[in-house]
């Protein structure tokens, strides 16, 4: 489960849109994973997949907002998140994430849920050397951050 809660978080910056990974692909989803999403996730548009590995990645709109899901080939819906904007990042994780990291700016944000560890944040942040994705907990600690380009 680790090893996938990892995958997710390198996903995440791909969510983004603004880093690109050669292992991610536009793909054809099998009919398992297509019909576990149709269930999981109703009035969608926009739907786009892309695969890593043995994740699926679907980005679709629903509803207000643009979200992403990540479907193992069985359709087992590891986790879904919704993009949000930096201010609507609870208090406790933007002084966290502040005093943490002090030079950076918060370029985009995700509300993160999953059954294996319920609510978490994932934010993107530019730095002037390097970039961060940040994994935080509801209550704002850090899990783990991993530089990107």
């Amino acid at each position: 489960m680790k090893k996938i809660i990892s995958s997710l978080f390198v996903l995440a910056v791909l969510i983004a849109g603004n880093a690109t990974a050669e292992n991610v692909k536009e793909v054809t989803v099998t009919k398992q994973v297509t019909e576990a999403f149709s269930r999981d996730f109703i009035s969608t548009s926009g739907v786009t997949w892309k695969q890593s590995g043995e994740i699926y990645i679907v980005h679709f709109n629903q509803f207000d907002g643009s979200h992403t899901a990540f479907y193992t080939a069985d359709g087992e819906l590891l986790g879904a998140g919704t993009d949000i904007t930096k201010e609507d990042l609870p208090r406790t994780v933007t002084e966290k994430l502040n005093r943490k990291f002090e030079g950076y700016s918060t370029v985009q944000a995700m509300k993160y849920f999953s059954r294996a560890d319920g609510l978490s944040w994932l934010v993107l942040m530019n730095g002037k050397k390097n970039n961060l994705v940040v994994h935080l907990d509801r209550d704002g600690f850090i899990n783990s951050t991993r530089k990107t380009k």
